[in-house]
């Protein structure tokens, strides 16, 4: 979003930890590589320096309040002295988050966190369920100006509360991802990039891949990338025509709009509740349900469907155009910014 709010004559500075082996840019970068105690105290003192010298903002967009344990206290400390520089501050609904854990998914037919807790964590628990997590989150829920969703999903666990605002989808700078040709030469190649396999819903993909190219190898060509930086991932992306984002989500991420973008086939979350940010409108994205049969056979007909590529790959391309303009997100963000 950063690139919208600059095209409407803005200053943003992004804050972040580069988010591991994504390697996402950020202006400044409160993460180490250094692990164990002292990566903790790095991050820590990075993160109370950014905090005592921060210059002053108009308004604070926290994507994730949780940069340390909720036990240690610093998250409150560090979101109440950069409150003081800055008269608004708005909290987006994009991640996990304890309202989402231990309320938005009971709303949900399926749902990532179930797998993430098991496959991802290890545990039976999820950290998120804990009281703790949940008094922190809606502590910092009632002390902001405004929850901004980005999609039906983190909707759910905020229902009722007076200063949720509309949800926004995410932005996509379609001026930096080049559309490419989508046509099959030889194989239908398909690919699952992953780093969090329980939350992505991954063993459902893979063993759909295993059904594929057990019964058509002559057809299929299935790839399975994980924790790769985020340029070399969109790089890998290049020379696919079918990208499968997730199996437990009801709605699409920052993946398949990048692959929207370059023009491919997206298997994803495109239930009816999801459509509701785009007025009805369908979407181009084939949705996908947390079983193989259903990729299998979504796949299969894009396969018959080949001819189509082309004409899918516009509609993609067309479609993340109109709904996820970054200069149009930046605009929805500095309204509900600047509305009371």
């Amino acid at each position: 979003m950063r690139d919208g709010l600059y095209v409407l004559g803005h200053d943003a500075t992004v804050v972040g930890t580069g988010d591991g082996t994504k390697a996402i840019p950020v202006d400044w970068n409160i993460g180490t590589a250094w692990s164990g105690g002292a990566g903790t105290l790095a991050r820590i003192a990075k993160a109370l320096h950014f905090a005592a010298t921060a210059p002053d903002a108009d308004v604070l967009q926290v994507i994730n309040p949780n940069i340390f344990p909720v036990g240690w206290g610093l998250n409150a400390r560090l979101l109440r002295r950069l409150r003081r520089s800055s008269p608004r501050m708005f909290l987006s609904g994009c991640g996990d988050d304890a309202l989402f854990v231990q309320k938005g998914i009971r709303a949900m037919r399926y749902n990532p966190i179930d797998d993430a807790t098991t496959i991802d964590l290890g545990l039976t628990e999820h950290p998120l369920s804990m009281p703790d997590e949940l008094a922190w989150n809606e502590e910092i829920a009632d002390f902001v100006d405004g929850y901004i969703p980005v999609m039906h999903e983190y909707e759910l666990g905020y229902a009722g509360r007076s200063n949720v605002r509309p949800t926004i989808p995410l932005p996509v700078n379609v001026e930096k991802i080049a559309q490419l040709p989508n046509r099959v030469d030889g194989k239908l190649v398909v690919m699952h990039g992953a780093g969090r396999l329980g939350f992505k819903g991954t063993r459902h993909v893979l063993e759909a891949f295993r059904i594929l190219e057990e019964k058509r190898p002559d057809r299929f060509e299935c790839m399975h990338l994980s924790n790769l930086p985020i340029a070399e991932y969109l790089k890998m992306m290049t020379r696919v025509n079918v990208v499968v984002d997730q199996t437990n989500g009801y709605s699409c991420g920052m993946n398949a709009l990048f692959a929207m973008a370059m023009g491919k086939v997206v298997l994803g979350g495109a239930e009816p509740e999801s459509l509701s940010i785009y007025d009805g409108e369908r979407t181009p994205v084939l949705n996908i349900t947390p079983d193989a049969a259903s990729i299998v056979s979504q796949i299969e007909a894009v396969w018959e469907a080949q001819h189509r590529l082309s004409e899918m790959g516009d509609e993609a391309r067309a479609f993340v155009e109109k709904h996820h303009n970054y200069r149009r997100i930046a605009e929805r963000y500095v309204e509900e910014w600047r509305r009371p």
